[in-house]
């Protein structure tokens, strides 16, 4: 598991440098308006993406560790099949919307671009599905390393050019179809569709099309509130704080469950539950290390990173709600990449969609509450209090369940750790922060990830010292 860790955290940290990239760029060469607008159309590829396709994926991905060989081959093509007949309903509906598109004060072009992005982004969160479920980490690489300097190499000079957010989602969209091109499709299907198959992924995906609406409500309903209420400009400072955030908290976290995921899968269905417990318990340390040294950063170095990664008119909205939003991420992606994994190895969708559809409407009431009056920072504070009470009630839940292991001990270490580390942050760089260069951030970043790491053996978070001693021990051997 380790090893396949470093190969996906090798992968996602390149990805990441091309994500706050491509940050930099389109919040320098867009204006908040449109910076904006391209925000709420990612927003809803990504909403549109899941709700409609993402099932799909995650189906495959449950089913695959069941099927070898040709199996696999036909669980491959019956999934593709199914994708393809979505994919056309999908542009039918698109190039209904479109036609309705000035009627409700939008362009017809963005309509389709924003549809073309649904489908082409589906079709990558597929490939990737199929290379995570495969165990394939340098295929998986191949893929995002594509798609991400596909997209800086159209956005940035198209936009540069012509500052437009419509372009921004073509860009976007083609960059998605390029890399699953150049990485290699499989075959496409010709053999009739494999009809228990094909119930077997509805049977399992389909239910989760509600969870992944209420999911799609949680995660972007607050952009379209403050669009609302302040204008597309004021969506633009929270929209790139949020993106920053996943683009490094979640990422961060992602990797783990990328690599774990496949094999806790493995072990339940051989029925070596204390080989779950202790896959679990293993991701579980990583990610509160992971989760919490990132967030100490956010918190300490907020106004270098925000001037650092974003355009002049952003940096200082972003800065207030970025640590925010950083612990709003980091409590979201430990839920999701970790306690709802018992849930998804019992085949209880159920739970998890219970818990998201409490959060969603929590999420909504907070943000029509506050957002009229403190825009975007309200609605950060507001998904820092969801997201925490969702992980509250998934993780009492999956205790009941007997599989999530007890982490209350090891998370007091880490807030502890997140704490000193935040305020050696402070300490050292109180006024100069909003001017440190980027030399100077790398270096306290890693002072603090290094103290973070320090604290964190002399606190034994997870059993650390030992797990150290014992990897020295081997290696001496």
């Amino acid at each position: 598991m380790i090893r396949d860790t470093l190969l996906y955290l090798g992968v996602r940290a390149l990805n990441g440098i091309m994500a706050l990239s491509t940050l930099a760029i389109m919040t320098r060469v867009l204006s908040p308006s449109e910076y904006g607008q391209y925000a709420l159309g990612v927003s809803v590829v990504s909403s549109g993406g899941a709700v409609l396709l993402q099932w799909l994926s995650t189906a495959y991905s449950r089913f695959h560790s069941d099927q070898e060989g040709r199996a696999d081959s036909a669980l491959v093509s019956t999934t593709l099949q199914i994708w393809r007949a979505l994919a056309l309903a999908l542009g039918v509906l698109a190039s209904i919307a479109a036609a309705f598109g000035p009627h409700l004060g939008v362009s017809p072009t963005y309509v389709l671009a924003v549809g073309a992005g649904i489908v082409t982004m589906s079709l990558f969160t597929l490939q990737l599905q199929f290379a995570s479920a495969r165990a394939e980490p340098l295929r998986y690489g191949r893929l995002t390393v594509i798609r991400g300097a596909s997209f800086i190499g159209l956005a940035a000079p198209i936009c540069y050019l012509f500052p437009d957010a419509t372009l921004a989602m073509l860009a976007f969209a083609l960059a998605a179809f390029l890399a699953c091109l150049l990485s290699g499709l499989p075959a496409w299907p010709r053999a009739p569709i494999n009809g228990g198959l094909a119930r077997q992924l509805f049977s399992y995906g389909t239910p989760q099309m509600l969870t992944f609406f209420c999911i799609a409500l949680l995660d972007t309903g607050d952009r379209f509130i403050i669009a609302s209420w302040h204008g597309t400009a004021a969506v633009a400072a929270y929209a790139a704080g949020s993106d920053l955030g996943q683009q490094t908290l979640g990422v961060l976290l992602g990797v783990v469950y990328l690599s774990g995921f496949s094999r806790a899968v493995r072990a339940w269905e051989q029925e070596e539950h204390s080989n779950v417990k202790q896959i679990l318990q293993t991701m579980a340390t990583a990610q509160l290390m992971m989760a919490g040294a990132a967030c100490a950063v956010v918190f300490g170095l907020a106004p270098s990173l925000a001037s650092l990664v974003f355009g002049g008119n952003l940096a200082a909205q972003a800065a207030l709600i970025m640590p925010w939003i950083a612990l709003a991420t980091a409590l979201a992606a430990i839920r999701g990449y970790l306690l709802d994994i018992p849930f998804q190895l019992q085949k209880r969708p159920g739970i998890p969609l219970r818990i998201i559809a409490f959060m969603a409407l929590l999420n909504w009431s907070g943000n029509l509450y506050l957002v009229p009056n403190y825009g975007a920072l309200g609605a950060a504070k507001v998904a820092a209090f969801v997201m925490l009470v969702g992980l509250l009630i998934s993780y009492g839940l999956g205790r009941k369940a007997g599989l999530t292991p007890a982490l209350g001990l090891d998370a007091l270490k880490v807030l502890v750790c997140t704490a000193v580390t935040t305020q050696m942050h402070e300490v050292v760089s109180p006024a100069q922060a909003p001017t440190l260069g980027f030399l100077s951030l790398t270096v306290q970043a890693i002072a603090g990830c290094l103290l973070f790491v320090l604290l964190a053996l002399l606190l034994n978070v997870g059993q650390l010292r030992r797990q150290v001693f014992d990897r020295l021990q081997r290696r001496m051997l």
